[in-house]
């Protein structure tokens, strides 16, 4: 029992689970690290069920149709993903005000959304949180926070040289 526990709790973490050719061996990875090894062949009852989860995707901000964000629902979600990546509230702000205005509509070349991202960037960044990463969501606001602040814990303010400062 605590061994299905355990793998659930692995699997609620969107770890992900690589099976190897037909032996019924599994690795658990996070990160492309092993992390866990099981034979499935030890555990006969215990049965996987993969479950392709549809994600709403929205172009615009927080519900809103114009795509904006009042002062209450940005100070949240500042808050909100300031505490959960340890990163300082003020610089979210500080590159949100300096990128685009706070606007999660803005488009300035290849660059897109409240922090300007890449495409590349997006996707990259999306997939290592584990998170859907359609480009489309650059354009949501509190998507658009989530990330920049998952970035900002793992890599810095690199990605932004000018407003990162």
């Amino acid at each position: 029992m605590v061994f299905k526990r355990v793998l659930r709790l692995i699997l609620a973490f969107n770890f992900l689970i690589l099976p190897l050719k037909g032996r019924g061996d599994l690795f658990v990875q996070k990160n492309a690290e092993p992390i866990f090894y099981l034979d499935l062949r030890d555990y006969p009852e215990l049965k996987l069920k993969v479950e392709k989860k549809e994600e709403k995707i929205e172009n615009v901000g927080i519900g809103k149709t114009e795509g904006t964000a009042s002062r209450a629902e940005l100070e949240l979600l500042f808050n909100k993903y300031s505490d959960r990546y340890g990163v300082s509230k003020q610089l979210l702000k500080s590159i949100a005000r300096c990128e685009s205005s706070f606007n999660p509509q803005a488009v300035n070349g290849p660059y897109a959304g409240m922090y300007q991202f890449l495409t590349s960037t997006w996707i990259a960044d999306r997939k290592a949180m584990g998170l859907n990463s359609d480009p489309r969501l650059r354009f949501n606001v509190e998507e658009s926070i989530k990330t920049t602040a998952f970035k900002i814990s793992r890599n810095g303010t690199d990605a932004w040289p000018v407003c990162g400062k």
